[in-house]
């Protein structure tokens, strides 16, 4: 079943850091551009180092700064190569 972006945003932190890595994987860009600095702080290091380095690359500037230290940590070269600071 496909969220919608309105689906996605109404997500708690909680909620978003329950989803599986395959749930996450299945988001579109649009779809991940909508999750808040609050939903990307939710996510577990394993669950953001699932996503693959085009997913990371479409995070806004905005999502990529609220990151924290520990969930950088967990990301591959690649990955972290691929963000937009």
């Amino acid at each position: 079943v496909k969220m919608t972006s309105t689906q996605i945003q109404a997500f708690s932190a909680q909620q978003v850091g329950g989803l599986t890595a395959g749930q996450l994987n299945g988001l579109e860009s649009s779809q991940l551009q909508t999750l808040t600095a609050a939903q990307i702080k939710g996510l577990t290091a394993g669950q953001l180092s699932s996503f693959t380095t085009d997913q990371l690359g479409n995070l806004t500037t905005g999502q990529v700064r609220a990151l924290t230290a520990d969930q950088v940590a967990g990301l591959t070269t690649d990955q972290i190569q691929s963000l937009n600071f």
